[in-house]
């Protein structure tokens, strides 16, 4: 450190870092911080230490045992660290306007070049020591401390701004006349007002006024900072004081950024999130994802110019709904409380995060229930150390029946879906302790209320009507039959209501199957009916277009199904008849495709396209399959079928 050239000095020390084994850099670590005080001003310490911390960092993880007993390298780093931290505390109590003060040599490091050393610093005890809780938060709060003394907090820039821009004081802050008339319960005008007028106090004062916000080298740092311990400790993270108040630090689009890297590196880590206190701060923490942030009076999408449904506003949103499946625990009612705290905090978006958000907690709530039905029959069956919950089977469906009636002014489709999937997690639940009858019933009533009012598209009235008869027809075991009936004779009426006739005759035929499936619940009569007015809506189909053919085709797959599964009332004769009905019809329509097609003329030849459609295709295909089964063993139920068609 003779030398008194910057040039010479930076050389020098990366010479130094460079030249010299990883087990020469342990034994003298001390030495080598120490001499970093004497160096001239312009040398950059920071790529220096970086790269020597990164280079200890990636020995040791090789080689553990190199790491001498007699040193302790955390504490020689957390004392040059604590020196340097003093030092720009120092030299900035003695500027003015927030810059700092000549420091009295070249060894002190300025603010962004410190964070920088503290994040490879955090990085070293995250991957040698990555149970030391304790060392993650000696340097998170060296970085508070560091923080607190140098910078002001974006809140009281926000609050400075916003009184310089106001005028008199006799004005209500910009946005106080919409939160008046929002209609938003939770918070009051006085509320605001009070809020308002603390924090433009708090920014007259002349110790706030002094220091001026981070810079943004220093911003990407403190996003590091934070970043770094969720990848591995994630939620324990947020038992350390000082770690939620370094973000008071961050302005608001940057807030909006390590907010969603935190989420990212908690689903990353995959690990689970098991305490509700710990899920709640941790949601708080990365509430900027949930509200519309304001930045300079304009919610943020608008002051960035990016939409609100970006790609990467999608994601972000996404991992916050894989949060929900990361949130369980062994015991009913501490996970049932990780889903209070979620839909709590959840509340506080919008209805497009609303969107996203809520449908995980129904799943959830759905996967709990047989655990808490399991853990009542226990305790009633007096089985050793377990417990009544406190939050019972009944207690989790109210908690489905009020996330899903929220959900069905957001987005209505999925409302629909979510109130199916409430329907037979209550079936399972009747069939596993009974009394959930009634529950069983309310959810689907609740459904068919959200088709009738909400879904109004007839494409998606079609596609919700085929998820309730495959909800209903394939896991609904122990409604009652009337209550069944009832739904059923709903569902069929509204099939044959729909806008189109071929998506009435698809969705009478599709109902056919809530008559049939379940043994429970069988009624062949019924069946035939719907076959027969699919039947009826086809031929009106047909008169208006040949192209609907394919109806009938599919009429005939649906009565060879239900004649496989021995229903009394669909016999041979109709088969043979439809089979006939449709190479009439095949016919026709291939005579009608024929005429009407024109000619292509494809490198100077002129052709007539004469392909055989899909619904000749079909049609073979079928009468391929009953030939097999009139061949077949024990297919004397076939014999009177007459498959000799020309088509």
């Amino acid at each position: 450190m003779a030398c008194k050239d910057t040039l010479a000095q930076q050389y020098l020390l990366d010479c130094v870092v460079q030249v010299f084994s990883d087990e020469c850099h342990l034994q003298t670590l001390d030495l080598l911080l120490s001499q970093t005080a004497n160096v001239q001003r312009g040398v950059a310490l920071k790529p220096v230490l970086v790269n020597l911390l990164n280079r200890i960092t990636s020995f040791l993880q090789g080689d553990p045992e190199a790491l001498p007993k007699d040193i302790s390298v955390f504490d020689i780093f957390r004392n040059f660290l604590e020196s340097q931290v003093d030092a720009a505390i120092l030299a900035y109590s003695g500027g003015s306007s927030g810059t700092p003060a000549e420091p009295p040599s070249g060894g002190c490091m300025d603010l962004s070049s410190l964070l920088a050393m503290q994040v490879a610093f955090l990085n070293f005890c995250l991957a040698l020591f990555p149970s030391r809780v304790d060392y993650v938060a000696q340097i998170l709060d060296s970085a508070h401390r560091l923080l607190s003394m140098t910078c002001q907090r974006a809140s009281a820039a926000v609050t400075a701004a916003s009184v310089a821009a106001g005028g008199s004081g006799g004005r209500s802050p910009p946005s106080l006349a919409k939160l008046r008339g929002s209609g938003i319960a939770e918070l009051s005008a006085s509320t605001v007002e009070g809020s308002y007028t603390a924090s433009a106090a708090a920014v007259t004062d002349p110790s706030a006024v002094h220091l001026k916000p981070l810079p943004e080298a220093g911003m990407d740092a403190l996003m590091d900072l934070l970043a770094a311990p969720l990848r591995v400790l994630s939620l324990q993270v947020l038992s350390i004081e000082s770690y939620s108040p370094l973000m008071d630090f961050l302005d608001v689009s940057t807030r909006h950024q390590v907010a969603s890297t935190m989420v990212s590196a908690v689903v990353t880590a995959g690990m689970p999130l098991s305490s509700a206190e710990s899920l709640g701060r941790f949601l708080t923490l990365v509430s900027p994802l949930l509200r519309d942030e304001v930045l300079n009076g304009k919610r943020l999408e608008e002051e960035t110019g990016e939409p609100e449904e970006t790609e990467a506003a999608k994601r972000q949103l996404q991992q916050m709904a894989m949060l929900v499946h990361l949130a369980r625990a062994p015991d009913t009612d501490d996970y049932f409380n990780l889903l209070l705290v979620a839909k709590s905090k959840f509340s506080e978006g919008g209805p497009s995060k609303l969107r996203v958000l809520l449908p995980p907690l129904v799943v959830s709530a759905c996967r709990l229930l047989p655990s808490v039905l399991e853990r009542q029959q226990q305790a009633e069956q007096r089985i050793e150390d377990v417990t009544m919950p406190a939050h019972g089977g009944k207690k989790i469906c109210q908690f489905l029946h009020a996330t899903c009636l929220e959900l069905v002014q957001i987005s209505a489709e999925m409302a629909f879906r979510m109130w199916l999937m409430a329907a037979m997690a209550a079936d399972n639940a009747c069939e596993m302790v009974g009394g959930y009858e009634a529950i069983c019933h309310e959810f689907l009533s609740q459904a068919l209320v959200c088709f009738e009012e909400e879904i109004t598209e007839s494409k998606r009235q079609f596609a919700a009507l085929t998820e309730m008869v495959g909800c209903l027809s394939g896991f609904v075991r122990r409604l009652d039959r009337e209550n069944y009936d009832s739904i059923a004779s709903k569902l069929t009426q509204h099939g044959a209501k729909l806008l189109k006739k071929p998506d009435q005759c698809r969705a009478v035929l599709s109902c056919s199957h809530l008559y049939w499936n379940a043994p429970e619940y069988r009624d062949s009569r019924r069946v035939l009916e719907c076959l027969q007015k699919c039947l009826k809506i086809a031929d009106i189909c047909v008169q208006a277009s040949t192209s609907h053919v394919s109806l009938f085709i599919e009429i005939l797959d649906k009565y060879v199904y239900y004649f496989d599964q021995n229903n009394p009332e669909v016999t041979v004769e109709f088969i043979q008849n439809l089979v006939a009905l449709c190479a009439e019809h095949c016919r026709f329509a291939e005579l009608v495709g024929r005429e009407s097609a024109s000619p292509v003329c494809v490198m100077g030849v002129v052709l007539c396209l004469d392909k055989e459609d899909d619904v000749m295709k079909n049609f073979r295909n079928t009468l391929q399959h009953l030939k097999r089964k009139k061949q077949a063993e024990g297919g004397s139920k076939y014999r009177g079928l007459d498959l000799s068609i020309d088509i």
